[in-house]
């Protein structure tokens, strides 16, 4: 049964998908992808391929399958005395990478990234797209998740965020892997042996950044940042959270601004503003009743999503943190240290334009990023004037990776010794 069920799915099914994706691009240049990925988003909304319905009972139903076939795969491997390594191409759902995370302690989530320039040149040519067609897949990778969109439909930016090994995938040339294949090699270099290498001084000062993007209070999206000489000495750390003495969101109810209670917790505006807590009843208080399902969790809201409900949208003007970015340079001031003019800024999340404008005029040459941040920012701040900071996607380990590939499982001179018999 194992057999039929290993030539099933390793010799049947690929052949029957080439022969699919082969008809669907003959069609157009990006059927394929869209045929699967809308096939994917109703998997995991309804379990079936075309019915869109939601049921939450079927987020996991594509990683409960290739769960099982990973099953077939280790028996096989056990049966004939092998080792099993395996590869899960692609995931685009985060539910579905934390779903491998929770089960399998060497699971590793990849993240293959490139520069946006150079991802827009390879959609045209890989699949004879304009430029209106590869704008609609950015609007579709870029639009606000709705509802229950959560669970079922494709979220890339939110897996980059949570990877645990970054890989540049630069190519000089069209048939050019030497980049993509060398930082391979290093990495699973490192899955077989912890510790055989140390971390880059880019790693290390990324992982800072990292582990400091815990400390934000932001309900939406935890961001971290830290500064360093063009030495790598790190000189401050930041994250995005509101300004010291001010509660974070995180810590703040929805119903104690309603019933008017903890007064030094809310803003003036926040208390008297008609038009604002009008907005915040009418979407609040029908609500109440349903705290009971939150187990007692703090009903936390953003102030700025609710402003921007009720008037002209502000972005970031309205948003009550400080971003990780200008949180650290402020650091720098308020406790006072050295210049960095010529330092790096590394960042989990590439700057806005407000935090571009702040890095471009203290002096900043390189800045260090590991998911994009949607705006102009680069096209609009970086790349202009003579001094212009070089934006750079970032490769590496970070988070949970940090630690499990840099962290010897068996101090290497007892190995040795061991090994030799020294």
């Amino acid at each position: 049964m194992r057999k039929k069920l290993k030539e099933f799915y390793f010799e049947i099914i690929p052949v029957f998908s080439k022969k699919l994706k082969d008809i669907l691009n003959s069609v157009k240049g990006n059927a394929y992808v869209s045929v699967y990925q809308y096939i994917g988003n109703n998997i995991r909304s309804s379990g079936e391929a075309f019915n869109p319905n939601f049921n939450a009972e079927n987020i996991y139903r594509i990683s409960e399958r290739v769960n099982r076939i990973l099953k077939i795969l280790r028996r096989y491997a056990r049966q004939n005395n092998k080792e099993v390594f395996v590869v899960i191409d692609a995931f685009r759902n985060p539910f579905e990478a934390l779903f491998f995370r929770e089960r399998y302690s060497a699971f590793y989530l990849i993240s293959i990234n490139v520069e946006n320039r150079d991802r827009v040149k390879r959609l045209k040519s890989k699949y004879d797209l304009n430029d209106s067609e590869v704008a609609d897949i950015d609007k579709e990778w870029d639009r606000e998740l709705k509802d229950n969109e959560i669970f079922f439909v494709q979220d890339i930016q939110k897996c980059v965020e949570l990877s645990d090994i970054h890989i540049n995938n630069l190519q000089v040339s069209k048939d050019d892997f030497s980049t993509l294949k060398r930082q391979l090699v290093w990495y699973i270099t490192l899955i077989m042996q912890p510790g055989i290498v140390t971390p880059t001084a880019e790693e290390r000062c990324m992982q800072v950044a990292y582990s400091a993007k815990l400390n934000s209070g932001c309900i939406s999206r935890q961001v971290g940042a830290s500064i360093t000489d063009n030495h790598f000495s790190i000189k401050a750390i930041g994250w995005n959270n509101s300004a010291e003495g001010q509660p974070p969101c995180l810590l703040r109810n929805v119903f104690e601004l309603i019933n008017s209670e903890d007064p030094d917790a809310y803003s003036d505006y926040e208390k008297n503003n008609e038009k604002f807590r009008k907005k915040l009843k009418e979407i609040y208080s029908k609500h109440e009743d349903g705290n009971k399902y939150l187990c007692g969790k703090n009903v936390s809201f953003c102030f700025k999503n609710i402003k921007n409900q009720i008037g002209k949208k502000g972005n970031q003007v309205h948003t009550r943190s400080l971003h990780a970015e200008e949180n650290a340079f402020l650091q720098i001031v308020k406790y006072g240290g050295c210049g960095i003019r010529d330092g790096y800024l590394f960042s989990t999340a590439s700057p806005c334009e407000l935090c571009s404008k702040k890095a471009y005029q203290i002096g900043i040459t390189k800045i260090f990023y590991v998911d994009p941040y949607p705006g102009i920012a680069e096209e609009h701040i970086l790349n202009c004037g003579t001094s212009r900071p070089e934006l750079i996607l970032f490769h590496g380990a970070i988070g949970r990776a940090y630690n499990h590939l840099f962290e010897p499982i068996l101090a290497y001179k007892d190995e040795l010794a061991m090994v030799m018999d020294l």
